[in-house]
């Protein structure tokens, strides 16, 4: 049995994360919108082959379960990763899409930073 490993969703945990895998490794994923988004970029970026399965496909490929916790739907991916592993597709980013989500993830940390600014700003600010 695999051990439950949590890794953060931002660029340094991913990275991280992606150059722990063996060369072999396929990794399966919920597919979550732009939430996902920096997890396939950088699969994409580290050649690491990434297949994309809505909720609904992986609840009902493996039967009907309760329960909604990140650690058992992680286990069930896992599990339809495994089983269905043969008839998955990668999700491969075109040139362009690339280039438009680097430029996207790049403006994003500027306006993470700049925000930050601002929160700390107001919080020495003197009253008046």
């Amino acid at each position: 049995k695999m051990a439950h490993l949590v890794v953060k969703n931002n660029l340094n945990g991913i990275e991280s994360f992606l150059t722990s895998l063996p060369k072999t490794a396929l990794l399966c994923a919920e597919y979550t919108g732009v939430y996902g988004e920096l997890l396939v970029f950088l699969c994409n970026q580290f050649n690491v082959p990434i297949a994309l399965a809505t909720g609904y496909e992986i609840r009902h490929s493996l039967g009907l379960r309760k329960g909604k916790i990140d650690k058992v739907d992680a286990s069930r991916i896992r599990e339809y990763g495994e089983r269905f592993g043969d008839r998955l597709e990668s999700t491969i980013y075109a040139k362009e899409e690339m280039r438009e989500l680097k430029e996207l993830f790049r403006l994003r940390g500027q306006l993470v930073k700049e925000r930050k600014m601002l929160f700390t700003h107001e919080k020495v600010k003197p009253e008046m």
